[in-house]
């Protein structure tokens, strides 16, 4: 068997060293996964705070206070995955808690993780209509000591475009638009 050495560096900042005997590259991917998909809060009240210091919004980045709609939350996921594609973003935010005209972080009384659409839980529903399948993240958290805010980290569409409820959804601007009326920017993702 061989030994190999392997350094993973993960978006957290963390490196983490380690030997494997054989063929390492699945015990890498996996560790790799995992510890990636920790972002703790000190990190997202950064994200938030470069996000919301942004001029404007973005094709990959939605800001909202209060208004939780299911079916518009999907659109909107299936839109910043597009989008974040065609901006060259690893990830599209959809970030509840800070107003969209001037980026005042206010906080939200949204709350995803109980929101349920019929009897599923809302994150369940929503991934169920997007296609092909999309990870994303929703987090919840306090950024200071009374306000809330939850972040949806939409991963960027890969190969093919992300529809949800057969539709796919693209960003113009801050506007949310059906992909296929922009059919040159349907074919580049």
């Amino acid at each position: 068997m061989n030994f190999t050495r392997f350094t993973l560096i993960c978006r957290t900042g963390w490196n983490f060293r380690f030997n494997s005997y054989g063929d390492g590259k699945l015990i890498l991917s996996y560790f790799a996964r995992i510890i990636n998909l920790i972002m703790d809060e000190e990190q997202l009240i950064k994200l938030l705070i470069e996000l919301s210091e942004l001029p404007a919004e973005t094709e990959w980045v939605e800001f909202k206070v209060n208004r939780f709609n299911p079916e518009e939350v999907g659109r909107l996921i299936s839109a910043l995955s597009n989008s974040a594609n065609l901006c060259g973003k690893q990830f599209g935010y959809l970030i509840f808690g800070v107003k969209d005209d001037n980026h005042e972080i206010v906080g939200t009384s949204i709350k995803p993780k109980i929101i349920k659409e019929g009897n599923e839980e809302i994150e369940n529903w929503i991934m169920r209509g997007l296609r092909p399948h999309l990870d994303f993240k929703i987090y919840e958290f306090n950024c200071d000591k009374n306000t809330r805010v939850v972040l949806f980290e939409v991963p960027s569409a890969t190969d093919l475009p992300v529809s949800f409820m057969d539709k796919a959804y693209i960003r113009i601007g801050s506007y949310t638009k059906e992909l296929s009326d922009y059919p040159d920017k349907e074919r580049q993702i």
